[in-house]
């Protein structure tokens, strides 16, 4: 369980946003998705200075040596793919805006259907090109970029 409020929030906001549930991120869950985006969560905590690399470490049940790991795994895919910089620029930007105080509107995290699962589709094109996702967790995924609760709200083909 995540005690510190600034890794919560850091949490929360990158598991909406990539459709993934918290539990999990925040387990021993070691299934691709997860493993790349608890990457994502250490580098995000570790730029906006949430907490102390030790404290992460301690918050994540990570050693402080995989801290480091997955921020520098995030870092280089960052340098070899702007598409990606671009979605971890993004969360970073939410990320602040919620420690701020902000509250995020739609227009913040997707403007259409389209755009959502465009987004979600590069996302894991960009962490893994051999990643094979169904249509369904694609749909999810967009769902949550969209901050839509329900996932049938985006079934069939029409935006």
């Amino acid at each position: 369980m995540i005690k510190d409020d600034g890794v919560r929030m850091v949490v929360e906001t990158v598991a909406a946003m990539r459709g993934l549930d918290i539990a999990k991120l925040t387990s021993i869950y070691r299934a691709q998705p997860y493993a790349r985006v608890r990457q994502e969560i250490m580098f995000l905590c570790m730029d906006l200075e949430v907490v102390p690399q030790k404290v992460l470490a301690l918050e994540l049940e990570r050693d402080h040596g995989t801290i480091r790991q997955g921020r520098e795994v995030v870092r280089q895919l960052m340098r070899r793919n702007d598409a990606y910089a671009a979605e971890i620029e993004r969360l970073r930007d939410m990320c602040l805006r919620r420690l701020r105080g902000d509250r995020l509107g739609i227009q913040d995290i997707a403007v259409t259907r389209v755009e959502a699962m465009r987004v979600a589709q590069k996302v894991l094109t960009c962490t893994n090109p051999h990643m094979h996702v169904t249509a369904s967790e694609l749909r999810g995924m967009a769902a949550a970029l969209m901050g839509v609760t329900e996932t049938t709200k985006l079934g069939g083909h029409n935006a």
